[in-house]
């Protein structure tokens, strides 16, 4: 199947049978349905900074209001949910953002409006399937944060306390955190926590199903690897050797 695009994007997001992208140069949010023989893109919605999808709903933030809308299944229909974001994650039906402007972490309850406030200070957040968000707080020096949302108030626990956390990405079982040097190391939940070492540097990294990461690997001069993080040593194996990666894109389990 042909899918191309003729501009820059800043993202790409995959919800079930449709590819989302949104344009680092002001272009509309667009979609495209898989399943055909070439990938016909359709406008759906004003510029937008990022896009997020949790399992049903695909999320945007309005690329100059930062305005937070949810998409409701036909071109040019978004209802504003009541908030404003600097960024946020999807996941099993949960959306979360972080408001700059006040500080605060917020959870969406299901109507527009209606968000509780969860905590503060975030410059990373990955959301998982359960209810369970990680963060990278600014606040604690660049440790990560499990935030339990399923309880009021949401519980945090720190479960990385250096401070030298740059990224956290989550699949729908555990977490991944890269580094300030540029390293990636995936929190052992399954095995009373603690943190392995995945020997990749990466340029950009994407979660699959539970255990699999996709890698733009800096060591390899942009080839894309799987990678296999629940054997030891993590396995790898290059799926993409064109050496012009600068992002990849996952479809994990929501």
């Amino acid at each position: 199947m042909e899918m191309s695009i003729n501009s820059p994007v800043r993202f790409i997001g995959v919800g079930g049978d449709t590819v989302y992208a949104c344009g680092i140069q002001g272009q509309p949010v667009m979609q495209c349905v898989l399943g055909e023989e070439k990938c016909q893109w359709t406008e759906i919605g004003a510029p937008a900074s990022s896009l997020a999808y949790d399992g049903t709903h695909l999320y945007m933030i309005g690329k100059e209001s930062g305005a937070v809308s949810r998409y409701e299944g036909k071109p040019n229909s978004w209802t504003p949910l009541g908030a404003e974001a600097k960024l946020f994650s999807a996941g099993g039906g949960y959306l979360y953002i972080y408001n700059k402007q006040q500080d605060q972490l917020l959870k969406y309850g299901g109507a527009p409006g209606k968000w509780t406030h969860i905590g503060n200070s975030a410059s990373s957040m990955a959301a998982r399937s359960n209810g369970i968000l990680y963060v990278v707080s600014t606040q604690n020096d660049g440790s990560v944060w499990s935030v339990d949302t399923n309880v009021t108030p949401a519980s945090s626990q720190c479960i990385y306390d250096s401070t030298d956390a740059l990224a956290v990405f989550s699949d729908s079982v555990t977490a991944y955190v890269v580094t300030t040097s540029g390293t990636v190391k995936k929190y052992e939940s399954s095995r009373g926590g603690g943190w392995l070492d995945v020997d990749q540097k990466p340029i950009s990294l994407a979660t699959g199903a539970p255990g699999q990461l996709y890698v733009a690997s800096l060591d390899n001069n942009g080839a894309v690897l799987t990678v296999d993080t629940d054997v030891l040593p993590a396995k790898s194996v290059s799926i993409y050797n064109g050496g012009d990666t600068m992002a990849v894109f996952g479809n994990r389990e929501c």
